[in-house]
């Protein structure tokens, strides 16, 4: 079993650009995220999927990133990785509500990076991914 990263653990906190920084936001249906395994598309606009090991994936260039989602009553968890290396377990289980940051990771180096969030178990999803992009 891997061993999470240490440094910069993960956090529910939303990001918060710098003054030199803009918040990019990627949605669900953007070409950009790809998608392996079993995942489902909503008219509502978000994907979702409960097959273990499916993954969806992010390459951008910035110093932080979010996957912004829901949650609710029977929502999963996810192994959550950056630039190959895992991060942590993030979960969807909470209340049905509205959409929040499910994971962020700040502190990155401003350079080009990969996320990955790969299915452990139960439901899982995915609204958007916002990243912070030096201006």
């Amino acid at each position: 079993m891997e061993k999470p990263a240490k440094e910069g653990a993960l956090s529910k906190e939303p990001l918060s650009p710098a003054d030199n920084e803009k918040l990019v936001e990627v949605d669900d249906l953007d070409t950009k995220i790809t998608y392996a395994g079993t995942w489902n598309a909503h008219d509502n606009g978000w994907h979702e999927s409960e097959t273990a090991d499916s993954s969806a994936s992010l390459t951008f260039k910035g110093t932080g990133i979010s996957l912004i989602a829901g949650t609710r009553g029977w929502g999963g968890s996810c192994n959550v990785y950056i630039d190959g290396v895992l991060q942590g377990t993030a979960s969807f289980k909470g209340e049905d509500g509205e959409e929040q940051a499910i994971f962020t990771k700040t502190g990155l180096a401003n350079k080009e990076h990969t996320v990955k969030i790969t299915v452990i178990e139960g439901w899982n999803y995915l609204d958007r991914f916002e990243y912070t992009a030096v201006n």
